[in-house]
């Protein structure tokens, strides 16, 4: 079947890295994937013998998978779901613990996490193929943060599994991929610290308005600069420290300074 490109099909055809990206599938978990294709990695997660929720838009790929894999549907081990996934309620589609798991468009990723995170029900583990050099971001201690990379460390735990290059996929991207892991979602960071997700969320995209801008104007026609300075102060920062310069727990205590 040829990839549709207004959807950003890249279909994944090698074995190493279908096998790398369900290495890590706890069987006893509900496995949800997210744009099955025509099933390449669909295949190597029902191998393991999970049970699985496939959930799709293509109208074009559902016959495929039905053809595919008529044992493992009549058995009730694969449900296919045509949806949108960010249309789509985990809670109302899962009832047990789940993992997500997807080779979806790098456009989309982002959207992805936050679906994920945003969830009433939180998964166990998501696991995506993602632009390698997004990936090597999130999980770099050196690199500059981003409002994905913040996003991901305040629920979880981010592992770079394994680079997938470009000549990987059916048609190639124009860049290489790579696997990333996000292990123990939580929402621990908010309770403990009191914070709400939403008053969090406000504070890292104010913040992260102008990237070019010291954290202090980009906040400043939001909150009071003295607070902003105050907590500046307080965590022996530079009055001129950018967005990208500080980690997930100086957002917290910021978003707790400013609320």
């Amino acid at each position: 079947m040829k990839a549709k490109k207004s959807l950003g099909q890249h279909f994944l055809k090698s074995k190493s890295a279908l096998q790398a990206m369900v290495s890590g599938i706890d069987i006893n978990n509900t496995i949800v994937e997210i744009g099955p294709g025509t099933g390449n990695l669909t295949e190597y997660i029902l191998d393991t013998g999970a049970n699985m929720i496939a959930i799709e838009t293509d109208d074009r790929v559902i016959p495929v998978l039905e053809r595919r894999f008529p044992e493992e549907i009549k058995a009730g081990r694969l449900n296919i779901i045509k949806a949108d996934v960010l249309e789509t309620d985990f809670s109302e589609i899962v009832d047990r613990s789940y993992e997500v798991i997807a080779n979806i468009p790098y456009y989309i990723s982002g959207a992805i996490f936050r679906h994920v995170f945003s969830s009433k029900k939180l998964a166990d583990s998501v696991t995506l193929l993602i632009q390698k050099e997004v990936a090597n971001r999130i999980v770099s201690k050196d690199s500059k943060e981003s409002i994905l990379s913040i996003s991901i460390k305040a629920y979880g735990e981010p592992e770079y599994i394994k680079t997938v290059p470009a000549k990987d996929f059916s048609p190639a991207p124009k860049v290489d991929s790579a696997i990333l892991s996000v292990n123990n979602i939580t929402r621990a960071l908010f309770d403990d610290n009191n914070v709400k997700e939403d008053d969090f969320f406000f504070v890292l995209k104010k913040g992260f308005g102008q990237k070019r801008k010291t954290l202090v104007n980009n906040l400043k026609n939001d909150f009071a600069k003295e607070d902003i300075l105050d907590f500046i102060n307080k965590n022996n920062l530079s009055e001129t420290v950018r967005p990208e310069e500080i980690g997930v727990e100086n957002w917290i205590k910021l978003t707790k300074e400013l609320f």
